[in-house]
């Protein structure tokens, strides 16, 4: 089986044949940009930079480093992210997004990790309620607080198109906080995937392994 070559990515990733293969989102587990000032990074409050990281941001929302016992996390930290960083969705004006391309319709499932904010006064807490959609796919789904990370999913059949991938905070009036990690789109044949990247620039190596007639495209992004 040949080797997939490198691409150079433009903000568009276009045209990449998986034939029942899997595709990371990118950024999917938030690990850039670092966090080393405080132990969180607002991308809109004081921003405003309301695309970041490869996603679409609406405040206050941003990336949490997973070990620091300050701030979001006073005393209790939750479990079952990965690596180091996950997204904050911070109240019910709050919501993530991106943009993925379907080049022909595929069956394709969504999944994530998700907890709710440890609990810090009366008014600011973990208890969310959140939902994501993708096209006509929806998942409504709740956190309380202190949870540690939990899996969840959504799949079905999409036709060929552009379609907005979005986390959206429906908690009520307060500071009412949704962790999100490891978002990971898994597409089946058939067909082919683009991902729309919101303003990298940047190598992605992709490596193409093949076992029997199936194949596994991993999308690499520092």
């Amino acid at each position: 089986m040949p080797k997939l070559p490198s691409i150079l990515t433009a903000g568009i990733l276009l045209g990449l044949s998986t034939g029942g293969a899997h595709a990371a989102l990118l950024n999917a587990s938030f690990e850039t940009p670092t966090v080393n000032t405080g132990n969180h990074i607002d991308f809109v409050t004081p921003g405003p930079l309301t695309s970041y990281g490869n996603w679409n941001w609406t405040g206050p929302a941003g990336i949490l480093a997973g070990n620091v016992a300050t701030g979001f996390n006073p005393s209790v930290l939750p479990s079952g992210y990965n690596g180091a960083q996950y997204a904050y969705l911070q109240g019910n004006t709050s919501s993530v997004a991106q943009s993925f391309t379907l080049t022909s319709a595929a069956n394709v499932n969504i999944s994530w990790v998700y907890a709710g904010r440890p609990t810090h006064s009366a008014l600011i807490d973990g208890n969310t309620n959140f939902q994501v959609t993708a096209g006509s796919l929806t998942y409504t789904g709740s956190t309380v607080s202190d949870s540690n990370f939990q899996i969840a999913s959504l799949s079905g059949t999409l036709a060929a198109g552009t379609y907005t991938l979005l986390f959206d905070n429906n908690a009520a009036a307060g500071d009412h906080t949704l962790y999100i990690d490891n978002v990971t789109l898994t597409v089946a044949e058939p067909g082919t995937i683009g991902v729309l990247g919101l303003g990298l620039m940047g190598l992605v190596g992709c490596k193409l392994r093949g076992r029997g007639k199936s194949a596994d495209l991993n999308l690499a992004c520092a």
